[in-house]
């Protein structure tokens, strides 16, 4: 006998004029309150949107607290003007970072002076701006020894977990621990990815959709100089490798500031800056699988190898099969001008772009800390800053999937405000290839925070308002014998379709190319769902709760 699905839908339709600020030298307010505000973080909230958390200086010159804002798709702010307080304590709140948790808010992590060393404390916060845990924050791990370098991530269940650096022996140890959604640790005694009396640091970490915690970092437990170590953990805190972690590269010679990114293939590939020729630092990688089998070549393969010092490395498998892209910034045209490259490796490691990487910019004069996320389709964005003006300003570049610059040869402005300089670039990239930057910026000489929005084609994102009574999409039929019909009324519309579950997870992620009406068969189980329709022109959202 035929099962039969219901779907009830009940649809969000509101469209707005587009309030992002088409100008890269005007950008959109984030903060500007007195005294300054700096070290800008971004997360998604899932809604085409961003929540952006800030150091922020308005109570105290010296001691920052944290503040956040929530800016919507079509470019408004949503909360308190200048930001909602997540940690006003008299002491020193610095190093934000922010993960989504998954339902629309956010959750944060920063370093907090308030016992007199360095302690770790997060808070969460929902989508309408409302504070959920203690005031000032819960603490994540409180002891007599200090704790810094916090990194963040979502565990799918409306919870994060936190890995960080940890002076818990004569150097420093790699610690990680869980929080509920309700903001309780989870893990007694925090989970130990490294803990051996040398110099463990600089820790980096992914979180895969199956819940395993890859963890990269470097280790002077040779006592001269640093290699790259990692680990895996499960959701319950377990190590799942070789106690205190598997090598990754210990030949001679420096090896550190490691970045992880997700192979999507249940393993993950990390990249790091290595001086083993004793000259100048170039970029290697490795990878792992999921049981910490070394996969590439006894410590790492050679990204880049080039004349000169490639260092600030980042790395990104966002919206990608079976490749990672990594770029980094290249001194192979000498140390006064400095510029972004980039590279494309296949889970096999082998080079997908030419040889020691593709320009993304060679601009006049220096091109710095390169930030890289997916653009939706199998490229990559990546943000920098760029000196070429003069001052520091962000820049931005879109590489399709062979290496082409889809957006000239000179990029996109992100923040060009004259008097000044646009520093600290963090940056979210959507799923219909639109991102979204946030950035300290010195226009008024005090540091603020701005925001900008970009389109798949570089240009400045803007929401086309639609009469209430047609709409640009219907859904149908309800109740539903299991097949759902995304009609676009006749309008041939190229955009990309996210459900997810309640806990924030994708259950389909599907590109709806030039179809004016598409046909989707689904079988979830009974449950509340949440669908995403997003193109450069709207995001339209809805809820499906099913019934079998």
């Amino acid at each position: 006998m035929k099962k039969i699905y219901t779907f009830l839908f009940i649809i969000t339709a509101n469209y707005f004029f587009g309030q992002w600020n088409p100008s890269a030298a005007i950008n959109n307010t984030i903060c500007t309150q007195i005294n300054k505000q700096d070290n800008p973080k971004i997360t998604s909230d899932l809604k085409g949107g961003s929540i952006i958390v800030w150091e922020d200086y308005r109570n105290d010159t010296v001691n920052a607290d944290i503040y956040v804002q929530r800016i919507s798709n079509s470019g408004v702010t949503l909360w308190t003007t200048n930001g909602v307080a997540l940690c006003i304590d008299p002491a020193l709140q610095n190093a934000p970072v922010i993960i989504t948790d998954s339902v629309g808010g956010a959750i944060i992590v920063w370093e907090d002076k308030r016992s007199g060393k360095k302690n770790l404390y997060a808070q969460r916060i929902d989508s309408s701006g409302n504070v959920l845990w203690t005031a000032n924050g819960v603490v994540v791990n409180l002891s007599v020894k200090s704790q810094k370098n916090p990194k963040l991530l979502p565990d799918g269940s409306s919870g994060a977990i936190v890995i960080w650096q940890d002076s818990v022996s004569s150097g420093y140890g790699i610690i990680g621990q869980r929080l509920s959604p309700g903001g309780l640790t989870q893990w007694s005694g925090g989970a130990i990815v490294s803990s051996l009396p040398f110099a463990e640091s600089s820790p980096k970490a992914q979180i895969s959709l199956s819940g395993e915690i890859f963890v990269a970092w470097q280790d002077k437990r040779n006592g001269s100089d640093y290699d790259i170590y990692a680990q895996k953990l499960n959701l319950s805190g377990v190590a799942q490798w070789t106690s205190n972690g598997i090598n990754l590269s210990n030949i001679a010679g420096t090896q550190s500031n490691p970045k992880v990114a997700l192979d999507n293939a249940g393993g993950a590939v990390i990249v790091w800056q290595d001086n083993r020729s004793g000259i100048d630092y170039d970029v290697y990688a490795q990878r792992v699988n999921a049981s910490g089998a070394i996969q590439w070549s006894t410590n790492g393969i050679a990204v880049c190898n080039s004349i000169g010092a490639q260092t600030a490395i980042d790395i990104s498998s966002q919206y990608m099969s079976n490749a990672v892209v990594i770029a980094w910034k290249d001194a192979r045209a000498g140390v006064f001008n400095l510029d972004i490259y980039a590279q494309r490796l296949n889970l096999a490691g082998a080079a997908q772009w030419p040889a020691n990487g593709v320009v993304v910019s060679n601009a006049l004069n220096n091109q710095i800390n390169p930030n890289v996320v997916g653009d939706g389709v199998g490229g990559t964005i990546i943000a920098y800053q760029d000196s070429s003006a003069g001052n520091w300003d962000i820049n931005s570049q879109r590489l399709n999937a062979i290496g082409v610059r889809l957006w000239g040869i000179s990029g996109v402005n992100i923040g060009i405000a004259p008097g000044g300089h646009q520093i600290n670039d963090a940056t979210i990239g959507l799923a219909n290839g639109s991102s979204i930057n946030a950035f300290t910026d010195t226009r008024t000489v005090i540091r603020d925070i701005y925001a900008y929005k970009i389109d798949a084609s570089g240009n400045p994102f803007t929401v086309v308002k639609t009469n209430s009574d047609k709409l640009p999409m219907k859904v149908y039929p309800n109740p539903s014998d299991g097949k759902i019909t995304f009609d676009f009324n006749g309008n041939n519309t190229k955009c990309t379709l996210i459900i997810t579950n309640i806990s924030g997870n994708e259950i389909l992620h599907e590109e709806i190319v030039d179809s004016s009406k598409f046909d989707l068969s689904v079988k979830p189980a009974a449950g509340i769902y949440f669908y995403t329709l997003l193109n450069n022109n709207f995001t339209y959202t809805g809820k499906l709760i099913i019934l079998n």
